[in-house]
């Protein structure tokens, strides 16, 4: 995605698809969250898309300031075997989340649709899918999500 945008091929990304990130809580509290396999890689298109100058942000402030990325590059990579369809799943939600980004350039959503095509997660119709998008943790209403805890917490008999 980055190349399409710089018109250079680049390595400036290293990150694993495996857990392994960490932010300030001031940044944590201001990003939208996806789930499943695209946790990570949606953590890095969220501050392209918010932090990267490509599009307008509600996040200006920030942007003046600047925001410094330090990455982790994983040691200990997922190598364990979870089978094809745990693959296939990666592939289609990591993938689902840059094509549906904002800032997915046009060609590069051609090339993902034909790399899923070609690899048999996608037929001739189809797009990947979107990503289950969570509300920023500053946006929730915590006597709401409180409330909703203590209805359907089934780990306790009551938390006080």
């Amino acid at each position: 995605m980055i190349s399409y945008y710089t018109g250079f091929e680049t390595e400036v990304m290293r990150t694993g698809n495996s857990g392994e990130h960490c932010l300030s809580m001031k940044l944590a509290e201001a990003f939208t969250y996806s789930s499943g396999f695209s946790v990570e890689p949606y953590e890095i298109i969220n501050i392209l898309e918010e932090f990267g100058g490509i599009v307008p942000t509600e996040h200006q402030d920030a942007m003046d300031r600047g925001i410094e990325i330090m990455q982790i590059e994983t040691r200990n990579p997922h190598f364990e075997e979870k089978g094809d369809a745990h693959i296939r799943q990666m592939f289609l939600e990591t993938l689902g989340c840059l094509f549906h980004s904002k800032i997915c350039h046009l060609g590069l959503q051609e090339k993902i649709k034909l790399e899923l095509k070609t690899r048999e997660l996608l037929e001739d119709s189809e797009e990947p899918p979107k990503p289950k998008i969570i509300r920023p943790f500053k946006d929730i209403d915590m006597t709401t999500f409180n409330n909703i805890l203590h209805e359907k917490a089934t780990s306790y008999s009551h938390w006080e």
